[in-house]
């Protein structure tokens, strides 16, 4: 199973991102340069345990970017998952937390990663035609 190529770059992602919300949640909230937080305020008790099982379902899509980039037929489906996961965070940066103006904020980060997921994964050549033309 080869390494280093997009799909290793967005397990990383996700599993940097999984720990946050698993150890450091108030992340979350800080802005970073001119980059807004995806949230204001403090979490309180009931949005901490949404990022710690957000978090932890985070690591799991790493996991499973670490896998898929052999199979590439079943890659298909989280390709697809990607673009759905893709286009939400830009509907609700843009439309529900910022009232249709654009404010930076990490919604778009991860609507890029996981666009940049959606073609990585979609234009993947079957397998077996990948073996035909090694032989």
């Amino acid at each position: 199973m080869g390494h280093g190529n997009f799909s290793d770059f967005g397990a990383l992602f996700w599993i940097a991102t999984g720990l946050v919300n698993i150890i450091k949640p108030e992340i979350n909230y800080m802005d970073i340069g001119p980059m807004k937080g995806y949230m204001s305020g403090t979490p309180n008790e009931n949005e901490r345990t949404l990022c710690l099982f957000s978090g932890i379902i985070c690591l799991i899509m790493g996991g499973m970017l670490f896998t898929v980039k052999w199979n590439s037929i079943n890659g298909k489906l989280p390709a697809v998952g990607f673009l759905g996961l893709s286009i939400y965070s830009v509907y609700h940066a843009y439309v529900i937390v910022d009232n249709n103006t654009f404010v930076l904020r990490p919604f778009y980060v991860l609507a890029a990663v996981c666009f940049m997921l959606f073609v990585h994964l979609i234009n993947r050549p079957a397998a077996d035609a990948a073996k035909s033309k090694a032989n």
